[in-house]
């Protein structure tokens, strides 16, 4: 699997560890530092060993798979997810909308477990890393304070409620 390929040369601690010392002492040119703190961070990120590479890239090709193949069933027939986007696109008929994205929505049931299982790997793996969870991790090397991310999240629903309440009822008032 290329997918598992990628993640091995990420994980070689020697290659993460070379990249950290050099991050230490960058060189003058600020693009190129700013290219070897960002190829230090993709290597951080991939610091796991092969045993949980196997078991994340395999669940994840498992869900890919299923994805892939997944018709719903909407109203009888089994439809692939760009049909049921039209439905939902096109149809002025607010129920045929609501059963068009549940019959998108039913591929949730098969998938569920192994997403939790591959949640709970990538978990484990951070935490390894000494991390929380994955997402805490995968936000530390974006760059991206929690916190801050929350604050200004919290601020836009502040925002846009109001606005998204009027629009939603008048729409719901003209599909009535």
């Amino acid at each position: 699997d290329l997918q598992a390929q990628l993640m091995r040369i990420h994980a070689d601690e020697e290659a993460c560890r070379r990249l950290s010392e050099w991050v230490k002492s960058p060189p003058a040119d600020p693009l190129l530092a700013r290219q070897l703190y960002l190829t230090y961070l993709y290597f951080a990120r991939g610091q796991q060993d092969d045993a949980t590479i196997d078991a994340i890239t395999k669940r994840e090709q498992a869900v890919r798979s299923r994805f892939s193949s997944y018709r719903g069933i909407y109203r009888g027939q089994r439809l692939p997810d760009n049909d049921l986007i039209q439905i939902m696109n096109r149809e002025a008929d607010s129920g045929a909308v609501q059963e068009a994205w549940a019959a998108g929505k039913q591929i949730g049931q098969q998938v569920a477990a192994t997403v939790l299982e591959t949640v709970e790997l990538r978990n484990e793996a951070a935490r390894r890393m000494r991390s929380r969870d994955h997402y805490k991790l995968n936000l530390e090397l974006d760059e991206i304070n929690e916190d801050r991310l929350f604050a200004i999240l919290d601020e836009l629903d502040g925002l846009t409620v109001g606005p998204f309440r009027q629009v939603k009822a008048d729409l719901d008032g003209r599909l009535a």
